[in-house]
């Protein structure tokens, strides 16, 4: 019965992080808070698992991970020079 409660927690644990992501999303321990089309120039990280958008991709309205290039003219902040 002692070995039950760790396992169950285990096999729980492997479940949530095995869930697969989305399509143009890979699941890292930490990433970017803004990954939206308008929040290109954000920095702030999170941490503690989840699926983020692959390099070079940002989120639609819709939420999808779609390529940079294809986000609307006007939502795209361009990364800083400094």
């Amino acid at each position: 019965m002692k070995t039950s409660v760790p396992l169950a927690v285990a096999l729980f644990a492997l479940g949530v992080w095995s869930q697969a992501c989305g399509v143009n999303e890979v699941r890292q321990d930490c990433g970017p808070v803004c990954q939206g089309c308008g929040n290109f120039q954000c920095l702030a990280i999170r941490c503690g698992g989840g699926c983020w958008c692959r390099p070079g991709f940002l989120r639609d309205s819709a939420g999808t991970c779609i390529p940079r290039d294809q986000c609307p003219k006007d939502k795209v902040s361009e990364p800083s020079s400094h």
